[in-house]
């Protein structure tokens, strides 16, 4: 291939998928559409524009719709689209309440999601006048270790929780696998994890879970700073942690409890 077709194809390249896209938007703004509609919509002949629905429909992108002859975006765009909406949503929703809870608290409060075998941060708010360096956005601790973590370990299904366990039960000895069972019974009892020193010395945290509009497990809520004011009125602070998380999992649409 010489280096003068290279561009040129890939322009034409382009343009393919920009045509494609045209399609896809035309179907997102108004639903089911025949291929004649299609190509008037976006200005193409007919013959090309059903050449590219049959390609684009063996992609997924398209499926034919349930009017016959017209066609509407294919689930991976709904997917794809669900999956984003989520997690827009997830941080929006927990924004508010964050912010509230740093302020009661008066420590560093913040929203943590599941990634594999660990518990990512991907929203913080800090205390008024406080600054805390633990935990910044994008960090990330094994599922066992941390308050966000083990809140979010304690409500998975069981089956994902007995899994998780099996396979650091061959990194950890018994004895500290017996103390992360134990962690995580006392956080279903309570309906919310403690994380105290386990970390850094001198550092305590609490964490919630929060679940999604399906009733599916999301992340948690936490808070981490200082031993005294998380662990002088431990009640108080697992109240507010729990009444955080509740409020961000009502705010993405689930049932949760007055």
């Amino acid at each position: 291939m010489s280096s003068a077709q290279s561009p040129a194809r890939e322009v034409a390249g382009v343009e393919i998928l920009s045509k494609a896209m045209a399609l896809c938007f035309a179907l997102e703004s108004s639903g089911e559409l025949s291929a004649q509609q299609l190509a008037d919509h976006v200005g193409e002949p007919a013959s090309s524009t059903f050449r590219l629905l049959g390609q684009l429909t063996r992609l997924g992108w398209i499926e034919r719709g349930v009017t016959r002859g017209t066609y509407r975006l294919g689930l991976m765009f709904l997917t794809i689209g669900g999956q984003v909406e989520d997690r827009i949503d997830l941080r929006e929703a927990a924004k508010p309440p964050l912010e509230v809870l740093s302020r009661s608290t008066g420590v560093a409060s913040f929203l943590s999601v599941r990634r594999g075998g660990g518990a990512v941060c991907i929203e913080r708010f800090e205390a008024p006048d406080v600054r805390s360096h633990a935990t910044r956005i994008g960090d990330s601790l094994p599922l066992h270790t941390g308050a966000a973590s083990l809140a979010i370990l304690a409500f998975l299904p069981p089956s994902e929780s007995a899994a998780y366990l099996s396979l650091i039960g061959h990194e950890l000895d018994d004895a500290e696998v017996r103390r992360v069972r134990e962690d995580l019974a006392e956080t279903r009892t309570r309906g919310f994890s403690l994380s105290d020193g386990r970390i850094t010395a001198g550092m305590a945290g609490v964490g919630a879970p929060i679940y999604n509009h399906r009733g599916e497990l999301e992340g948690a809520i936490s808070v981490s700073g200082l031993r005294e004011p998380v662990l002088s009125d431990l009640a108080r602070t697992g109240a507010l942690v729990r009444a955080s998380a509740r409020e961000t999992s009502a705010r993405l649409g689930a049932e949760v409890d007055a």
